[in-house]
């Protein structure tokens, strides 16, 4: 186990535990937690990392602070599941923050203080571009919705589609039936609504 150190009062510590089991590329993890300046506060690296294995820091932080924990992976393929069974939690004064596996490049959670309750988010900060055309698959959009080929396990943990990421996905729509169809989809994929990459019906 990682153990930091820290120079935080005690009175207003708490431990922040993170817990990561590598897939079979654990070089492209690594993690951190940012202060509400943007400032990182702890991180850890793939360095301590090893395939198939669960490996966790411990660090002691502010208790009175908001914070946002970011996992990346350079691989864009997240910690599950093409690559491996992996997973990550993070546990903050006790309590389970965040806990998942099936990302892209990164994947972020505000936790601590930070007003009221955030409702974590799995869609990457991305630039707004424009609707990639060329794309396998059925149709793309109609009536301003887009509907695109997402893996399960991306589609469960609450995915949804960034404007940068619509080339990665198959199209779906099927025109016939007027709605999103799986048939245009591959094994533990589902067809599901993507808005951000409508253009403008088409």
């Amino acid at each position: 186990d990682g153990k930091g150190s820290s120079s935080i009062d005690p009175e207003t510590c708490a431990t922040l535990e993170v817990e990561i089991v590598a897939d079979n590329w654990p070089q492209e993890n690594s993690w951190s937690v940012t202060d509400e300046s943007g400032e990182i506060v702890v991180e850890g690296v793939s360095d301590e990392l090893e395939r198939g294995e669960s490996f966790k820091w411990h660090e002691c932080i502010n208790k009175n602070q908001c914070y946002q924990f970011t996992i990346f992976d350079t691989g864009g393929d997240g910690v599950c599941c093409e690559h491996g069974n992996g997973s990550y939690e993070v546990k903050f004064d006790g309590n389970i923050v965040k806990s998942g596996g099936a990302f892209y490049e990164e994947e972020r959670t505000e936790f601590g203080r930070c007003g009221e309750t955030a409702t974590p988010t799995v869609s990457p900060i991305v630039e707004v571009v424009s609707d990639p055309s060329g794309s396998s698959g059925g149709g793309a959009s109609i009536g301003g919705s887009s509907y695109l080929c997402v893996a399960s396990p991306l589609v469960q943990s609450g995915y949804e589609v960034a404007k940068n990421k619509c080339d990665k996905f198959t199209k779906c729509y099927n025109q016939f039936i007027e709605d999103g169809d799986d048939w245009f989809c591959g094994e533990n994929e589902e067809c599901v609504a993507a808005p951000a990459c409508a253009d403008g019906g088409g």
